[in-house]
């Protein structure tokens, strides 16, 4: 159990940061662990966003030195009219063209962070190289996250489901 939270904690301040830079396709290995990450990160939800709130959902591909493959995703918030308190459970919910993927994670409280009046917060969520590949390849994705205060909203752009596409080109189907 310790050794999956530090690895969802490391990728967790992997993805800290986000900015609405050009996204990135990083490639790195774990200095500790000799794990190998593929890290799709800044992927700035450029749909409708609803909450006064921006979005990004970042993905990651984690090879351990044994060659077990794992997946996961992070929600980064920020917003200037509170945190969502991301609460562990199932917190996030994707639709993808219409079909809903549900995804459970440890919460946000390890990353909830108030300054000059900007809330922000990370979540990390695992899922299935399947999943992803559904995003990548979808139509439409709305995306939600869910706090124990409010929820957030917001869609994909062509944009980012070309960003996930990228990432399943380089790091999933290979």
């Amino acid at each position: 159990m310790k050794t999956k939270c530090a690895m969802i904690l490391l990728l967790a301040g992997l993805f800290v940061g986000c900015s609405t830079t050009a996204p990135s396709l990083l490639t790195r290995q774990d200095e500790f662990t000799g794990d190998n990450m593929g890290l799709l990160t800044d992927n700035l939800l450029t749909g409708k966003t609803t909450a006064n709130a921006q979005v990004w959902l970042n993905a990651s591909r984690i090879v351990r030195k044994t060659g077990v493959i794992l997946f996961f995703l992070e929600i980064h918030t920020e917003s200037t009219i509170g945190a969502l308190n991301i609460e562990p459970g199932e917190t996030l919910i994707i639709t993808v063209d219409g079909q809903e993927l549900r995804y459970d994670g440890i919460g946000s409280a390890h990353s909830r962070k108030a300054s000059n009046g900007k809330y922000t917060e990370d979540a990390i969520y695992r899922l299935t190289s399947g999943d992803i590949r559904k995003i990548a390849s979808a139509k439409s994705v709305f995306v939600k996250v869910i706090g124990s205060k409010t929820f957030v909203e917001s869609s994909f752009s062509a944009e980012n489901i070309q960003k996930f596409a990228d990432f399943v080109k380089t790091y999933v189907d290979r």
